[in-house]
């Protein structure tokens, strides 16, 4: 992510090749947070390198969901730039959350990702920028679904919670214009 968010300033994350790939600090199979390692790189062009019949089930479910998280995206952000919302991350794990936002010009749209520190249990508030402020936004997790309707100018003065997730340390946020059918 360190690289992502660096690079994320200069060039478009559709230029910015990552690959989920075990290494020293990240396990890939019977890891404790799968999810965290696919969204870390979905700040660019999600690659993918491992060996698929080392997997469990369970990782078989995640790996497919992930993948399809990163298609939904892909789909909603074309042409996409990067804001960063926090300090840019580190080599090693910080103590504060890690927060990205990416936002297409084209659509309007725009994605959150938020990485909590391993044992970190508080919220976070989160203000995207670069909304449309006369725009509303259905806003919704990609772990829990639609959050709420809000719209832009709101969403950036007053923010969103994150609230950590048993489910994994990031979490990603979608702002899409609302239409006339959104619950």
């Amino acid at each position: 992510r360190h690289n992502l968010e660096g690079l994320g300033a200069i060039l478009p994350p559709a230029s910015l090749l990552s690959f989920v790939i075990a290494g020293p600090s990240e396990s890939l199979v019977g890891g404790d947070d799968l999810a965290y390692n696919f969204r870390s790189r979905m700040l660019g062009v999600l690659g993918l390198t491992w060996r698929g019949a080392e997997f469990s089930g369970a990782d078989r479910v995640t790996v497919r969901r992930e993948i399809a998280v990163y298609k939904q995206l892909r789909e909603i952000l074309p042409g996409a730039f990067t804001v960063l919302l926090s300090s840019q991350a580190g080599h090693a794990e910080g103590e504060d959350w890690d927060i990205v936002e990416q936002v297409s010009p084209t659509t309007g749209a725009a994605a959150v990702f938020a990485f909590a520190p391993q044992g970190r249990a508080d919220a976070v508030l989160v203000r995207p920028l670069a909304l449309r402020p006369d725009v509303s936004y259905a806003v919704a997790s990609v772990d829990t679904g639609l959050v709420g309707i809000a719209t832009g100018a709101d969403l950036m003065a007053d923010g969103i919670r994150i609230n950590p997730s048993p489910a994994s340390r990031a979490q990603v946020v979608t702002f899409v214009e609302a239409r006339e059918d959104t619950p």
